[in-house]
């Protein structure tokens, strides 16, 4: 799960902005919104984050996501060779680092997260940052046992004037590595196999089957063998999600195509067969998020979900969020939207919503705590009259681009 995330100068943030996951202490209301890691330690289940075009609301998912890219480099260059993928080699040698902001050149970018990873070799919390520019990187990671435990253990410290990162190459090379080590000396393989649980429980963590993205491209999308074998394991969900969503749909099988490729139907009330294409784009879009909340939930893992509305009913993503808020595990949902009345019909806290805005080209992050400290503060209804909130584009905005275009049409 994360605390914490603390991103700068990074695509479209050239500022440093702090996204804190951990609920606010002694707050009686909405418990099921919140997940107790210790005692009087917990985090929220689920994060919202709002704001307007171009404010940076991609670009907190995006640099999660290409971190992964990052860290698993040497897992995609080897398979790309294995499969004499020449194209992905080319791609992937731009693209190690989450990309810097264009117009910040001069400056630093920096990425750092807090997590308590509950799996693995060693569970606990991890503090990973890397802070990079053209010329240098540094990647650090610290571990504790405790949330606020005041013993930390460096687990790495590495400074390099490559775009690559030591941890991923630690984990990926570990059998070369203690070969290596194995013909300089046993203290120092000991010492090798004792930190290399720190790594491989970070490692596979954040590359693993916990941190799942989901977004707009994906709809476009879909991994046919992956969604037959999620089908065929929860089919009775898939029933019942779909009597909600498309009720004229009753059943699902399996059929042959003419490449003799194993596709999926669904069923109608009046005896039809579809293919998954022929579904709505919103039934194919909640069956897509179906399958990434359940991998989700069954893995402790984070959804990081951007424009979680897309195609959309408000009340499926309600059900969405649903899904998260009364699960009880450590599975987390941070999403980003531009509808208002999402965040306000979600049963969320306000500590669980965040408002950003870009004004005078920085990116300002806020709990919507922090703008009303009452509980049933209404976002939508403030949302276009309160200064401290910037739709895009306003009213008048709107007014005066579209004047503008009839009058250049019509003269």
């Amino acid at each position: 799960m994360f605390n914490k995330i603390i991103i700068e100068n990074i695509l479209g943030i050239n500022n440093e902005i702090e996204l804190n996951f951990m609920s606010t202490p002694k707050k009686k209301e909405k418990k099921d919104t919140i997940i107790e890691i210790e005692p009087n330690i917990n985090v929220n289940k689920v994060a919202g984050i709002i704001g307007a075009n171009a404010s940076g609301k991609s670009s907190i998912i995006h640099s999660l996501l290409e971190l992964r890219i990052f860290l698993a480099q040497y897992k995609i260059i080897e398979t790309a060779k294995e499969k004499n993928d020449d194209k992905m080699l080319k791609y992937i040698s731009n693209r190690f680092l989450p990309e810097r902001n264009l117009e910040n050149l001069e400056k630093d970018s920096k990425i750092v997260l807090e997590m308590y990873i509950p799996r693995g070799e060693v569970p606990g919390y991890y503090t990973y940052s890397l802070i990079y520019n053209d010329k240098t990187l540094n990647e650090k990671l610290i571990y504790r046992k405790k949330y606020k435990s005041k013993k930390e253990i460096i687990i790495e410290d590495f400074c390099t004037d490559t775009k690559r990162s030591d941890i991923g190459y630690k984990c990926f090379y570990k059998d070369s590595i203690l070969k290596d080590y194995g013909d300089v000396g046993k203290q120092l393989v000991n010492k090798f196999n004792e930190t290399i649980k720190y790594y491989n429980t970070f490692y596979q963590y954040y590359i693993g089957d916990y941190i799942y993205p989901i977004g707009i491209d994906d709809i476009d999308y879909i991994n046919m063998k992956e969604t037959i074998e999620f089908i065929k394991k929860n089919e009775d969900i898939i029933i019942k999600l779909l009597k909600i969503v498309d009720s004229k749909i009753i059943g699902v099988g399996f059929e042959k195509d003419e490449d003799g490729d194993e596709v999926v139907k669904f069923k109608t009330n009046k005896k039809v067969k579809l293919n998954i294409w022929d579904l709505s784009t919103g039934t194919r879009r909640i069956l897509q998020l179906l399958i990434t909340i359940i991998k989700t939930i069954e893995n402790n893992g984070i959804m990081l979900c951007d424009e979680i509305e897309t195609a959309l009913h408000k009340e499926l993503v309600q059900l969405i969020i649903q899904l998260y808020l009364k699960n009880n595990n450590y599975s987390q949902l941070i999403f980003t939207t531009h509808a208002p009345e999402i965040l306000d019909q979600s049963n969320m806290r306000n500590d669980q919503k965040f408002y950003l805005s870009c004004i005078n080209e920085k990116v300002f992050i806020k709990k919507v705590s922090e703008i009303n400290s009452r509980s049933d503060y209404s976002i939508s209804k403030n949302y276009y009259i309160d200064n401290r909130f910037k739709p895009q584009p306003g009213k008048e905005e709107i007014e005066e681009f579209c004047n503008y275009i009839i009058n250049k049409t019509t003269e």
